[in-house]
């Protein structure tokens, strides 16, 4: 449901996204739609490169009338240090993706987390899968919290690959052929693919893949990915990060906006 309440249509307001680069970003294409359909004429929402995270509080100064953001890479976890106020959610999966901007409070929030449990959740239902096998998380930064959270919510056991070697993690050198026979989905949360760089892709035995495989790219542009790609190849059931792009801009709307 697409809120309107104490949102002035005269009021000039900005919300916008934080990151670097950004190159890649639908956000304020799908804002952009959402302000004209509901006829809100002195909205904007911007994109704002920002390499270092250390300037973010004297960045943002200068836009008086911001009253939220979005966050993404590489920032989601190191926004923290600069916030006033965590909700418990964002705190327990350590990143934040949505910061509220309220009577000079910054408040950071996750809704990465609820786009990625309704995406997945439709994922799975349309593939008619009640108790999918083990997960793998292809890479640990923010937007893996997020991921590695809901799967903890939904019961789903995982790994995390990561390219530095940690006591959380395996590295992707560990994946073989035989460890995809105990996987049943494999998810990208690494930029690896992502527009301009399409010819990347994360290194995995593609050939061990099959049918029984589920692919889940967090990666929205381009739609399909050299990821998905290849899978597919194999048989694979694969899906981008489109709806949970989606569903988490309409929770960020929300947040702003109560």
């Amino acid at each position: 449901m697409e809120i309107t309440e104490s949102v002035s249509k005269n009021d000039h307001t900005l919300y916008g996204l934080i990151g670097y680069p950004l190159g890649h970003s639908f956000s304020a294409m799908f804002f952009k739609e959402k302000f004209a359909r509901l006829g809100l004429i002195n909205h904007d929402y911007r994109l704002f490169e920002l390499q270092d995270i250390s300037a973010i509080r004297n960045f943002t100064v200068q836009y008086k009338s911001l009253r939220g953001f979005n966050v993404t890479i590489p920032h989601k976890q190191s926004i923290l240090d600069y916030l006033d106020v965590i909700s418990p959610d964002a705190m327990n999966i350590g990143a934040v993706n949505c910061v509220k901007i309220k009577d000079g409070i910054w408040t950071g929030y996750n809704t990465d987390a609820l786009g990625f449990q309704i995406a997945l959740s439709m994922f799975l239902q349309e593939n008619c899968i009640t108790n999918p096998k083990q997960a793998i998380i292809l890479g640990n930064g923010g937007s893996s919290k997020a991921v590695q959270w809901v799967l903890n919510q939904e019961n789903i056991p995982f790994v995390v690959a990561s390219r530095r070697n940690t006591s959380d993690t395996i590295h992707y050198d560990e994946i073989t052929p035989e460890f995809f026979e105990k996987i049943g989905i494999i998810i990208n949360t690494t930029p690896l693919g992502m527009y301009p760089a399409t010819g990347t892709a994360p290194e995995l035995p593609y050939h061990a893949l099959n049918n029984k495989h589920l692919l889940i790219d967090l990666v929205y542009n381009p739609e399909k990915t050299l990821f998905l790609t290849r899978g597919s190849a194999m048989g694979c059931k694969i899906m981008n990060g489109k709806k949970m792009l989606e569903e988490q801009a309409e929770a960020s709307w929300n947040i702003w906006n109560t």
